[in-house]
């Protein structure tokens, strides 16, 4: 694909992450009497969710690792989504076409992703366990999957013990507003 054509699709990106995330603050907005709010008054979009862990490790190349084994036998995609490891730890790259996330590790937060060109699919991906409330900082784990319900974490916990019999989840509390 030349240049042009990846910038464009690059910016398009950006409009509609830019578009998804004013659509979500409405209606966040709308529901906000529903929700939490900060010391301001205003919604805090803190929410639960649960983490579905298929192993936890000290070093970011055994997680890749046994996340890509993981991914084969479950037969469910492994993707760094866009981040990579080098000097700096795990991150999105410096020159990466969001500013917002450019240089950062942000804690996945959803279930699924855009994975070559497919539209919205679920998948695996190694994380900093520093991402989430209540797991001890300084691992690295393979996230199977980010549920909403305790059920349903119990669910994809069963579905992951053929590919990783260490798999567990644990609960921990996610902003799930808009990064922008």
């Amino acid at each position: 694909m030349n240049r042009g054509i990846l910038s464009l699709i690059a910016f398009l990106l950006t409009v509609t992450s830019t578009l998804d995330c004013r659509v979500q603050a409405a209606e966040k907005k709308e529901n906000a009497s529903q929700k939490a709010v900060n010391d301001s008054g205003e919604p805090d979009y803190i929410e639960d969710r649960w983490v579905v862990i298929l192993g936890v490790y000290n070093d970011f190349a055994e997680a890749k690792a046994d996340a890509k084994k993981f991914a084969a036998v479950s037969k469910v995609s492994f993707t760094m989504d866009g981040r990579i490891f080098d000097k700096k730890g795990l991150r999105y790259p410096d020159g990466l076409d969001d500013e917002a996330f450019q240089g950062q590790y942000i804690a996945r937060r959803y279930n699924t992703s855009t994975i070559k060109g497919l539209d919205v699919t679920e998948y695996l991906s190694v994380e900093k366990s520093d991402g989430y409330e209540d797991l001890k900082p300084g691992y690295y784990i393979v996230v199977g999957s980010i549920a909403e319900s305790a059920a349903h974490a119990k669910q994809e916990t069963a579905r992951f013990l053929s590919a990783s019999k260490h798999t567990y989840f644990k609960k921990t509390r996610l902003y799930m507003g808009c990064l922008h």
